[in-house]
C-alpha cells in the first residue's frame, strides 16, 4: 500500500516460495516520510521494509466446508501422536486421540465437537478433497477423567504427508493447560482430507 505521496511506501508484501499460503509484510518504520539519504541521526532512515515483519497465512473462504478428515501423526519434539476420524458437518461418529508427554492419554466425548472450521486453502491432493485444514474444540477424557477440553487444528498439505501439519492445546478439568502444541509439522505419518462420504454408508 501506498500513501498519497507516490515516492513514500509503508509496507511491501512478499509470497513465501516454499509455502504460497504464507505471505510476509515487510513494514517501513517511518511511513509517511519521506527521509533525505544523507539526513543525519535521529533522521536517518531507509526503505527497505525490513525494519518489521508480519507473518501472514492465507486460510481460504470464511464459510465452513463439507468434508472429512482421517490420519495418525506424530511430533518428536513435543512428544505427541494423534489419531483422528472428524466431519465438517459432526453428523457421523467423530474419534480423535491423542498421547503425549507424562503418560498423557486423550479421548474424544462422542458427539462433542464444536466450532468447526473447515476450510480449503492449499492442494491436498491425493486424494482430490474439498477441504485441507480441519479445526475445532472438543471435550473429551484425560487419562480416564472426564471434563478435558481441547483445542485442535488439522492440515493436510498433500502426499505424502512431511508437509503436513498440527496443533494441539489440551486443558484438565481443573482448566489448566495440560498440553500446548502450536503448529508444526507431522514428523511420522500423515493427514489425509477426503469428501465426506453418503451418511447412509460407514466406511
Amino acid at each position: 500500500m501506498c500513501s498519497n505521496d507516490s515516492k513514500v511506501q509503508q509496507f511491501a508484501l512478499f509470497r513465501k516460495a516454499a509455502d504460497p499460503s504464507i505471505f510476509m509484510v515487510g513494514i517501513e518504520d517511518q511511513p509517511g516520510v519521506e527521509i533525505p539519504p544523507a539526513a543525519a541521526p535521529p533522521l536517518d532512515g531507509d526503505t527497505d521494509f525490513n525494519d518489521f515483519f508480519l507473518s501472514v497465512r492465507k486460510i481460504g473462504n470464511a464459510e465452513t466446508l463439507d468434508g472429512r478428515m482421517t490420519g495418525g501423526v506424530t511430533n518428536k519434539a513435543y512428544g505427541v501422536k494423534a489419531a483422528l476420524t472428524i466431519h465438517c458437518d459432526n453428523k457421523l461418529s467423530n474419534n480423535i486421540e491423542i498421547q503425549g508427554p507424562n503418560k498423557l492419554n486423550w479421548h474424544l466425548d462422542k458427539n462433542s465437537l464444536t466450532n468447526i472450521v473447515c476450510q480449503l486453502a492449499n492442494n491436498p491432493a491425493p486424494p482430490v478433497a474439498p477441504i485441507n485444514i480441519f479445526g475445532g474444540d472438543a471435550t473429551g477424557t484425560l487419562n480416564g477423567v472426564p471434563g478435558s477440553k481441547l483445542s485442535f487444528r488439522f492440515i493436510d498439505n498433500g502426499e505424502p504427508g512431511k508437509n503436513d501439519r498440527f496443533a494441539i492445546k489440551i486443558w484438565n478439568a481443573s482448566d489448566v493447560v495440560v498440553l500446548d502444541m502450536p503448529e508444526v509439522q507431522v514428523n511420522t505419518g500423515h493427514l489425509e482430507a477426503h469428501f465426506d462420504q453418503p451418511h447412509g454408508q460407514k466406511k
